[in-house]
């Protein structure tokens, strides 16, 4: 996972990377240990598309951690 997302010191368990994908326009995604998935996009600014896609992982549900633990016989 590391290599396709190789920021992977700003949010325990979450890996990101950032792309610039148009002359302004950086694009910004990330994957946690679990395979949730965020994604956030700013003009002119990596760090703060970073930024908001982190705040975006950490506001995600506890719940869905929990049931992601959870096996069905």
């Amino acid at each position: 996972m590391i290599q396709q997302y190789p920021i992977a010191d700003r949010l325990p368990g979450w890996y990101f990377r950032a792309r610039k994908t148009l002359p302004d326009l950086w694009d910004v995604e990330g994957e946690d240990v679990y395979g949730r998935k965020v994604s956030c996009s700013d003009v002119m600014d990596k760090e703060r598309a970073l930024e908001r896609c982190i705040e975006v992982a950490r506001r995600l549900p506890k719940i869905f951690r929990e049931s992601d633990d959870e096996t069905v016989a």
